[in-house]
């Protein structure tokens, strides 16, 4: 978010969390209860958000990030699985005339739910001063997550220069654990302009891709909950959201043209969407022959590619039995492609 201009929002979000149905495309808006006042009075201003399913066996909640709902059984499979929602709500200044100034008051709404409910209750509201620009997050269990930063400051001028600082001092990625009491600390700290999508991979192993100097950093999780480094690759283009599949296949929504999708983001705050914007995805594979070494043994390759006619404006991906889903910050819509069964693997 650059300015925040509190005053052109509505007074209560119109923002809303909503299940599609992957094998009829029907949609339906997810329900809400049991919400505090503030929420009832403001809604949420919804950004990045992810869903950890709990599990009756505790063996499978280190890779609950990539369940596999094979073609007939997904209800079957999933209908009592319990699962926590992460939200990250941008919600403005009690003062909306500050916002320019302060910024956006972040924080992250958790909500409990059961796999194919169509509503939600309200647990909790995580704040933290290192919580400061959230741009996406991923749950690791019932009371834990990581979530990006994406600049070190809410308004100051120094944003302006964040994509040309490459050494910069921004906590990038936050874990936070509130169990019994919350508890943040820095997980990854400087050199990622711009944090932005993250996703938890098999076994220990957290990706997260920066938009300026675009790369993809593999992460291992450690037992005091930091990070350690243990490959990265530089990405072809900006990047923006990740999904990574069971295999550990990493799925990237890019911006072919940064131009255009900011030429594009400022004719929709006119409400023109003619503007079209370019949308690829891209696939990064783990090599395992002689080159499965450090810096060697990632493989990128573009699987999807549109000047913008089909989908504008892509910032969001997601893959399930060989379609991929696109969609984001400026598309009104979301594009299901068939792709390879291999590919999506």
């Amino acid at each position: 978010m650059g300015i925040l201009e509190a005053e052109k929002l509505p007074l209560r979000s119109l923002d809303h969390v909503t299940i599609l149905d992957l094998k009829t495309h029907e949609h339906r808006k997810v329900e809400l209860v049991n919400l505090p006042p503030r929420l009832v009075e403001s809604g949420i201003y919804v950004h990045g958000f992810d869903l950890f399913v709990t599990s009756d066996d505790p063996n499978e909640n280190s890779d609950r990030n990539q369940m596999e709902f094979p073609e007939g059984s997904a209800s079957h499979q999933s209908g009592s699985r319990r699962a926590t929602i992460y939200l990250i709500n941008h919600q403005p200044p009690s003062d909306r005339k500050s916002a320019p100034l302060v910024g956006a008051q972040s924080v992250i709404e958790v909500f409990d739910t059961v796999i194919g409910d169509s509503k939600a209750t309200y647990r909790t509201t995580i704040e933290h001063d290192l919580i400061l620009t959230p741009n996406n997050l991923v749950g690791i269990s019932e009371t834990g997550f990581y979530v990006t930063n994406d600049h070190s400051s809410k308004t100051a001028w120094i944003r302006r220069l964040e994509p040309f600082i490459v050494d910069s001092e921004i906590d990038s990625i936050i874990f936070c654990s509130f169990k019994d009491e919350l508890n943040c600390l820095p997980a990854v700290s400087g050199k990622h302009p711009h944090p932005n999508g993250i996703a938890k991979g098999p076994g220990d192993s957290i990706y997260m891709v920066t938009s300026y100097d675009p790369f993809l950093r593999v992460f291992e999780m450690q037992a005091d909950h930091t990070l350690a480094l243990t490959d990265e690759l530089k990405l072809p283009r900006v990047a923006d959201n990740i999904y990574v599949t069971p295999k550990g296949s990493v799925f990237i929504a890019g911006i072919p043209s940064l131009y255009r999708f900011k030429k594009r983001i400022m004719g929709m705050q006119e409400d023109n969407f003619d503007i079209l914007s370019p949308s690829d995805v891209w696939r990064v594979s783990n090599e395992t022959g002689t080159d499965a070494f450090y810096g060697g043994r990632l493989k990128v390759e573009q699987v999807f590619a549109d000047d913008g006619n089909q989908i504008s404006g892509g910032t969001g991906v997601a893959v399930w039995n060989s379609k991929i889903y696109l969609t984001g910050l400026a598309s009104p819509h979301i594009l299901v492609c068939e792709i390879d069964e291999e590919l999506a693997q």
